[in-house]
């Protein structure tokens, strides 16, 4: 097959471009954190610049996986919080990633950032301290709960309620001294089954109650409280009345300067967001007027739905990170789910990582005459060669990942990855106003720049011929890519050992003019 090989990639180190823009950005990182007080993480402009959007990824020190934020432009650059809950006497690691108007990406830090994020440690002396899971001061030992009903803040008919929370990713809990607070007063009954804990609570008064989960390990030592609080309606809620509907729209206008050439640009962006009791919904967009069908899109649209805690749907431009051998925060426009629960994950990824463009907007942009290529036969008739220039195939991508992990701490992944572009994307003919150029080296034809109809009628007035081929054209050939890939994780030494080990496996077709890979 041609233009084919197989790559075996170990603990690859990964790179991240950074280009001359990042002079004109500024980000100080903070000296340390308060647990739970919240944080503004923020990127300024030192000069114009064309940003995209911005991410925040951050986590507590010692756990595997980020949780991500978007960025909101302010008009001097782009700002976020990160919510008090989230920051422990942990302290806290966190990166950013700004991605550019021309497909580049500016991060900080610069080098390697998902794997050496910025690490902020927790100021103890002041504020209060904070456990991972809820905000009971001065916890003995963190463990991970799991609150599955009712969930907090949640509103819940005026009938039985149903307490459940799951322990899968607890440690060393004495399962026989568990005990449930309702409202401060301690409740009878509780029961412990498969790693949950349950209890049916009878009608309870309309109104806001607090539950209170109170556990110790095997040696004795308490574990930091888990509360929470819930509301009672006195004949169910309305959806209107559950429903916590916010937007914003704003606009931008900057003028750039660029190899002695100003424009203007203009921007519109709007974000909505709205949630009730069981699901939760945010969606933007930017409307530039850089969008152009010569280009990949500047335009971006996107909707999340999230379920739960279970469930979340990425439709329209969103950045997926799954791994930096696969994909790591670039731009999809399609669909994608994930799934994930105590012990196991499910994620899936759909769409085009860039759309066809049929042909740049200039002479010689789409089509190209092949003057050194010009040949006659025996009878004297000229054969005009044609070559199709300034294309970009659309790209497809299809990825699907699995992982399992274990109370122990450790996650297996397998993932696989299938990227494509598309042959029947980029047409033979153009445009009518397409033009190219004929130069004095074509012999037998006037010099000038042409549409095809016009110089296909000079081709035939002159007595001669065109070549022009329905593939393997000179302006770029289409690919094919398959990624298979597993990594094990692990977190060991009471969370101050991270192990990790990735091994990916890649079948990269350079050419598949005649045929792809998965073709036979």
């Amino acid at each position: 097959m041609k233009g084919t090989y197989l790559g075996a990639v170990l603990f690859l180190t990964v790179l991240w471009g950074q280009s001359p823009y990042r002079n004109a950005l500024f980000h100080k990182k903070p000296e340390k954190v308060i647990p739970g007080e919240a944080l503004e993480l923020s990127v300024v402009y030192r000069q114009p610049i064309d940003v995209l959007q911005g991410e925040i990824y951050y986590r507590e020190p010692g756990t595997l996986s980020y949780f991500v934020l978007e960025m909101n432009f302010t008009g001097t650059g782009w700002t976020r919080q990160i919510p008090g809950n989230r920051i422990t006497d942990a302290g806290l690691e966190y990166f950013i990633i700004l991605h550019l108007g021309n497909g580049g990406i500016v991060s900080y830090p610069d080098r390697s950032p998902r794997d050496n994020p910025f690490y902020l440690p927790a100021d103890l002396t002041q504020g209060r301290r904070r456990s991972r899971a809820q905000v009971k001061p001065k916890p003995e030992v963190q463990e991970e709960v799991l609150i599955l009903s009712p969930e907090p803040g949640s509103y819940q008919p005026a009938q039985e309620v149903v307490v459940a929370v799951s322990l899968f990713s607890a440690g060393d809990v004495d399962t026989t001294r568990i005990r449930l607070l309702l409202d401060g007063v301690e409740v009878s009954g509780v029961e412990y089954s498969q790693s949950v804990v349950t209890k049916i609570l009878p009608a309870l008064a309309p109104g806001t109650h607090t539950l209170s989960l109170r556990m110790v390990t095997l040696h004795g030592l308490p574990i930091a409280p888990t509360d929470w609080t819930f509301s009672v309606a006195e004949s169910g809620p309305t959806i209107r009345e559950q429903m916590n509907l916010k937007g914003k729209v704003g606009s931008r206008l900057s003028w750039e300067q660029t190899a002695g050439q100003s424009k203007t640009i203009g921007e519109i962006t709007g974000q909505a967001s709205s949630g009730i009791t069981w699901m939760d919904t945010k969606a933007s967009f930017r409307l530039t007027s850089r969008e152009n069908p010569f280009q990949q899109p500047y335009n971006r649209f996107s909707w999340t739905t999230v379920f739960g805690q279970y469930l979340s749907i990425d439709i329209g431009d969103y950045h997926p990170s799954v791994s930096p051998y696969m994909i790591d925060g670039k731009r999809v426009r399609g669909i994608g789910v994930y799934i994930t629960f105590p012990w196991f994950e499910f994620r899936s990824v759909s769409g085009t990582l860039r759309r066809a463009v049929q042909e740049k907007d200039e002479t010689d942009g789409g089509y190209l005459l092949q003057t050194a290529n010009i040949k006659t036969d025996s009878s004297g008739i000229y054969t005009y060669p044609l070559d199709r220039t300034g294309y970009t195939f659309e790209r497809a991508i299809n990825l699907y990942e699995i992982s399992i992990r274990t109370p122990e701490k450790f996650r297996w992944k397998l993932a696989a990855l299938k990227a494509k572009d598309d042959l029947e994307s980029v047409n033979k003919t153009l445009r009518s106003v397409s033009r190219f150029t004929v130069d004095s080296t074509a012999t037998g034809l006037r010099p000038g720049t042409y549409t095809y109809g016009q110089f296909a009628t000079m081709v035939q007035d002159s007595g001669g011929r065109i070549s022009f081929p329905n593939d393997h054209w000179g302006g770029g050939d289409p690919a094919d890519n398959l990624v298979v890939g597993t990594t094990l994780e692990g977190i060991l030494d009471d969370q101050r050992l991270n192990l990790e080990f990735s091994w990916n496996f890649s079948l990269y077709n350079r050419n598949i003019w005649d045929g792809a890979v998965s073709r036979t």
